[in-house]
């Protein structure tokens, strides 16, 4: 075993059943397990750890995912919340998370009712959203949701994405769903850790005149997130979403069979017919759903949206992730105190990523890494693509 990972075990005194599975690993998922422990024990960001660090997401596989969990668990107690929720009934979380780890999506059969989601439109239509690249074309969500139920009508840009998520955050109603006992149980079960939360979005989705140039820019092509080592993402259908606009379409177990492991880069955007090389027709799934649809969703499985041909698509999503470890998300400022108050009862790991010193470091790296001419920043990506895919096709030969 990896001489410094087994240090640290033996230091934590991790149980000899969690140390059978981690010898078993190979050279490479035992570092990038060291390197995730070691962040764990540190005070660094874990956004500044990304760059360095990106190509070990490619070992966090659902094996090697399942052994962090115990271990972050080992320091990390799964969340168990017995409150009445405000927003759902009582439900059978064994057989839903049963669900959720065979498909790697959940369309749970608890719905918001719609007092609830009109209290988030009303919520979310006082806040900006703008195409991506795009700050300068933002408009109010009341305004898009006007333009959204005008018949017949086509944007240029086929997506608005929420401009402030740390303005979001803050939000009551907002906040008490993303901290509800249903969706936090569910969330850690699937994780098998505290979960922590790191995301409040949500977008408007449109028909365009020119589909082809919209597909890739409003994530409407095949692909699959790796955004943290292992993470869950909770979307919430905020109008009746039929198959004309733009129900979430995810392929069935592919997040057991990752689109890296076929040699396409993390990056990859696919067409219909390039993901059907990999995986089967029979399991494409399309969510259609009324308003108020919650699904779970583990969008290491290959998913897209589908293009609107009429209507539009408004849509909240919460995400959770085990660990901070190379987050590329912002972090938040700290909850507001009369916010704070009521969720004093949460584990402090679910508020991990509200820390206003961490956001101002976050914020002045970006700015630093602004400053980069646009052409220095082009070849930067195109090495760093060509990282990617060499890994990629590394673990396609192996």
């Amino acid at each position: 075993m990896n001489r410094a990972l087994f240090d640290m075990l033996k230091f934590h005194k991790v149980p000899s059943d969690i140390l059978c599975l981690i010898e078993v690993l190979n050279d490479s998922k035992q570092e990038a397990l060291h390197k995730l422990l070691k962040f764990e024990n540190s005070t660094v960001d874990g956004f500044s750890l990304r760059k360095r660090n990106i190509t070990d997401l490619y070992q966090f596989d659902y094996e090697l995912n399942a052994i962090a969990s115990k271990l972050l668990c080992f320091y990390n107690p799964r969340y168990s919340e017995n409150r009445i929720s405000s927003f759902f009934s009582f439900t059978n979380h064994d057989e839903e998370l049963s669900i959720l780890q065979r498909d790697g999506y959940l369309v749970s059969p608890q719905r918001l009712g719609e007092a609830k989601t009109a209290s988030i439109r009303s919520a979310l239509g006082k806040m900006r959203f703008a195409p991506k690249n795009k700050a300068n074309d933002s408009k109010l969500g009341d305004e898009l949701i006007s333009i959204g139920n005008q018949k017949n009508q086509t944007m240029e840009a086929g997506t608005f994405w929420l401009s402030d998520m740390n303005k979001a955050v803050q939000n009551p109603i907002l906040a008490s769903l993303a901290f509800d006992p249903y969706i936090l149980n569910m969330a850690s079960n699937y994780l098998g850790c505290t979960p922590i939360h790191v995301q409040t979005n949500a977008w408007f989705s449109f028909p365009v005149e020119d589909v082809n140039k919209q597909l890739s820019t409003s994530a409407q092509l095949f692909h699959q997130d790796k955004e943290f080592t292992k993470f869950i993402k909770v979307f919430i259908y905020l109008n009746e979403v039929g198959p004309d606009n733009g129900p979430h379409c995810y392929i069935k177990g592919s997040h057991l069979n990752e689109l890296y492991k076929q040699g396409v880069p993390l990056t990859s955007r696919l067409s219909d017919e390039d993901a059907l090389k990999y995986y089967s027709q029979e399991n494409i799934m399309h969510l259609c759903g009324p308003e108020g649809t919650v699904v779970f969703g583990d969008t290491c499985s290959v998913h897209k949206g589908t293009p609107l041909k009429h209507g539009f698509r408004m849509i909240l999503q919460f995400e959770y992730a085990a660990s901070l470890y190379m987050s590329p998300i912002e972090p938040f400022d700290q909850l507001e105190q009369s916010l704070k108050a009521t969720l004093q009862h949460l584990p402090k790991r679910c508020l991990l990523n509200y820390d206003s010193s961490a956001r101002k470091r976050y914020l002045k790296q970006k700015s630093s890494n602004g400053l980069i001419s646009s052409v220095t920043k082009r070849a930067d990506s195109w090495f760093f693509n060509r990282k990617l895919k060499a890994y990629a096709l590394k673990f396609k030969d192996s």
